[in-house]
């Protein structure tokens, strides 16, 4: 619990002093690339929330990668414009590692 509150108050206070915006600036030309194992399709999230994320929460972060100005792009078309030196700012690419039927 102690260790939960102390990441916790590091990720606001990195957060307050402008680190995100920081590496968001320093890294804006490479592609980001986000990874989720699982969705839950009924309370998987509930007993294993680091594997499965809810329908809501995953729309709740789109909407946020829109509202900051990022592109989602397919992971081969992002690698092949990144290899070619076209890949446009704020890219990112969502992959899912679920063997599962979500």
């Amino acid at each position: 619990m102690i260790r939960r509150r102390l990441i916790q108050a590091a990720f606001w206070l990195s957060k307050l002093l402008g680190l995100f915006a920081l590496a968001r600036r320093l890294t804006a030309g490479e592609l980001r690339i986000l990874c989720y194992h699982g969705f839950a399709l009924d309370d998987e999230h509930r007993f294993r929330r680091s594997l499965f994320i809810t329908r809501d929460r995953f729309v709740r972060r789109m909407a946020y990668l829109q509202r900051q100005g990022y592109r989602v792009l397919p992971l081969d078309e992002a690698n092949r414009l990144l290899k070619r030196g076209m890949l446009p700012p704020s890219t990112v690419s969502i992959t899912i590692d679920d063997g599962f039927h979500s």
